[in-house]
């Protein structure tokens, strides 16, 4: 398979992966670290870029949707977990539960309107350069997706910054 194919590929790979139900989980999608080994195998680096590779305007649009229902279901998630720890047995976690499944709903949309993904990694020289984000939550949700971030380590994986 050709680079360009390969990088489409990825890019859409990740785009299903951050519009996924558990896109807050600190986890990484077995499918992009496959096309990622892939890549390696092939003689790419993987590289970080700097804030001079950012997204376009259009690209900015889909993340700050996908970042606002991410934040949602982070959110509803830890306020389900206080009216627990407040209330015991008088909880009522069903208005958070409807807040989820609302952001749930929403990913799944904007899966629909953007079947291809946007460009998350772009080719650089010999390397597969990840676009930064001015979103950490966001750039960090990435880089948990593609196992670039360790979960429960502070260091990150095989990964070299530009």
């Amino acid at each position: 398979m050709n680079i360009q194919k390969s990088l489409d590929k990825l890019n859409k790979e990740i785009f299903l992966a951050m519009s996924s139900h558990d896109t807050n989980t600190p986890s990484e999608s077995k499918k992009v670290v496959k096309i990622l080994d892939q890549m390696r195998e092939e003689g790419y680096s993987i590289i970080m870029g700097n804030s001079e590779s950012n997204y376009s305007i259009g690209e900015l649009r889909v993340i700050e949707k996908l970042l606002a229902w991410i934040t949602q279901i982070m959110y509803a998630n830890s306020l389900k977990i206080k009216e627990f720890e407040l209330r015991a047995d008088e909880a009522d976690p069903e208005i958070y539960d409807q807040q989820i499944k609302d952001a749930v709903d929403g990913l799944k949309t904007y899966r629909g309107l953007h079947p291809d993904g946007i460009a998350f990694f772009k080719i650089h020289n010999n390397a597969i350069m990840l676009k930064c984000s001015p979103y950490f939550i966001f750039e960090e949700r990435i880089m948990y997706k593609t196992g670039l971030i360790i979960p429960g380590k502070a260091e990150l994986g095989d990964f070299n910054f530009y």
